[in-house]
């Protein structure tokens, strides 16, 4: 199976070394297959948000689109995009040509819906900002009620 290796780190929560970690993370699932690695591409400090304005998602299409790939393999799903609408035309890109997409978190292949469910998720994170979950986890904590302690047994 021919298989092309996607990348991506976002401008303010990693850095270029996240590239090559997320590649050798996706070569081991790769070489635990026995598939063949046709290409890598990557995309460097921009928002998966971003969609045209990746030059290395764009490349990697454009070859699914050729034919010269199987597999789609990315760390996780969030890696390709983190907008519904550009998760939805991706997804129809590589399910039109036949093309699995595979995590490297998952070692696994990744149905259409997981993908989708993945992107809703990513784009409220996006949305709301860096700060929501630890919002969200204080909230939880304020609205806690105190457990009874739980009986001593001695015996």
């Amino acid at each position: 199976m021919k298989s092309g290796a996607y990348a991506r780190y976002s401008i303010d929560r990693q850095d270029e070394q996240s590239i090559e970690t997320q590649i050798e993370r996706c070569r081991a699932i790769i070489d635990q297959h026995g598939w063949n690695l046709v290409s890598t591409y990557q995309d460097s400090a921009v928002s998966g948000t971003s969609y045209k304005g990746r030059p290395g998602i764009q490349q990697l299409l454009r070859h699914v689109e050729r034919g010269g790939i199987d597999i789609v393999l990315c760390l996780s799903a969030d890696r390709l995009s983190r907008d519904v609408a550009h998760s939805a035309q991706i997804g129809k890109k590589l399910s039109f040509r036949d093309v699995e997409l595979w995590t490297a978190k998952a070692n696994a292949r990744i149905s259409d819906i997981e993908m989708n469910i993945g992107a809703v998720l990513s784009q409220e994170m996006v949305e709301q900002g860096p700060t929501a979950p630890a919002k969200a986890c204080g909230r939880r904590f304020k609205r806690a009620r105190p457990r009874a302690a739980l009986p001593t047994v001695t015996g």
